[in-house]
């Protein structure tokens, strides 16, 4: 889904969201919404430089189809990034959090802190490609799809802590 934001020409840039909604002219909140196609990931506050996360998040998903940009108020030191990962399947706001969970859970602490769980977990808002910013890059790495299928069981166990308990705690 694409949308303008801009209250005028001159700063206009299309902004997405990658759900499908029963209602279009809706809010942005689960209940309204059809399924995800893919899995967006912001990260904030990563605690090394940008080579270090562009060597850990190419080392960590090789294999699977995904872009990751660096977002507007991104820094080399302070590196601030969008990940998309594209998934195996679509999947509902239901499936979402096991998901999220399934794919963080293969990240270093590093990585792990660093997501903005509540963009991850709890918005639905929409991204945008920062054109306008001086050090805009992005990464694409052709690969296979994320599968999406033992995430929904593996966190039915109780021995596997779920991240959005450590999300929270890391609000307060």
């Amino acid at each position: 889904l694409y949308q303008s934001k801009a209250s005028n020409n001159a700063d206009e840039q299309k902004h997405f969201i990658l759900a499908n909604y029963k209602d279009y002219g809706g809010a942005r909140v689960n209940e309204n919404i059809e399924y995800y196609s893919s899995i967006v990931l912001d990260f904030d506050s990563y605690g090394k430089n940008y080579n270090y996360f562009k060597s850990e998040i190419g080392n960590l998903l090789a294999e699977i189809n995904h872009i990751y940009y660096t977002t507007a108020s991104h820094s080399f030191d302070n590196p601030r990034i969008r990940l998309i990962v594209f998934t195996s399947r679509t999947f509902t706001p239901d499936e979402r959090t096991s998901i999220l969970n399934g794919l963080i859970k293969r990240f270093s602490n590093d990585l792990a802190i660093a997501v903005d769980t509540h963009n991850a977990f709890t918005n639905n808002s929409l991204s945008r490609l920062p054109f306008k910013s001086p050090d805009f890059e992005i990464i694409h790495n052709e690969g296979e799809p994320y599968y999406i299928g033992e995430e929904l069981t593996a966190f039915n166990n109780d021995n596997i802590h779920d991240l959005t308990t450590i999300a929270l705690q890391n609000e307060e």
